[in-house]
């Protein structure tokens, strides 16, 4: 399972992998560590009535930490079209991924991540990292030049491995805004 938490403002989206068995105690600590660190609590929280999202302990915990929650209509999910359509996106991505290797697709979430954050979105005339931290953070680049003269090929294979997913998910959401 995946959490996906965008922020309204920035547009930009972390991607946190997950059980698909966490209840509400084990979506709350995702997200205090992989939120929250980086971010600070959010004033509101836009979600689907999933249980997790619908608990008395989830729903007393939001509002003692001064977070309004906001749920989708069972009947209109797409309220949330923002996370919606960050959602289908990212099934994209990984379906081209997994196509190839099923078995570690959440070994792919954080390059997707980056890549999805660095992409201009037409919606903002920006990047999500632009909009959230004034820039975009450096993407290592693959050297060719050096690849003969590395110590170590299992790097040169994961420098390589790092480069073909970040080309891959740049080209796919470039044709992606194309297409929409």
């Amino acid at each position: 399972m995946i959490m996906v938490v965008v922020d309204r403002f920035s547009k930009r989206a972390h991607f946190i992998a997950a059980q698909i068995s966490l209840g509400s105690v084990g979506t709350l600590d995702l997200f205090y560590r992989f939120i929250f660190a980086y971010h600070g609590f959010p004033r509101t929280i836009v979600s689907d009535r999933d249980i997790r999202f619908t608990s008395s302990f989830y729903k007393e915990v939001t509002e003692r930490l001064g977070i309004k929650l906001l749920l989708s209509s069972s009947n209109h999910p797409q309220t949330d079209g923002q996370t919606e359509s960050v959602n289908k996106t990212l099934g994209r991505l990984l379906r081209s991924y997994c196509s190839q290797d099923q078995d570690n697709w959440d070994h792919f979430l954080p390059q997707v991540e980056f890549v999805y954050n660095s992409t201009f979105q037409r919606s903002i005339q920006a990047s999500p990292f632009e909009v959230d931290l004034g820039y975009i953070p450096n993407e290592p680049l693959l050297d060719i030049g050096n690849e003969l003269s590395a110590r170590n090929l299992s790097a040169v294979d994961l420098s390589k491995t790092i480069k073909a997913i970040s080309l891959r998910t740049t080209d796919f959401l470039k044709r992606s805004q194309e297409d929409s």
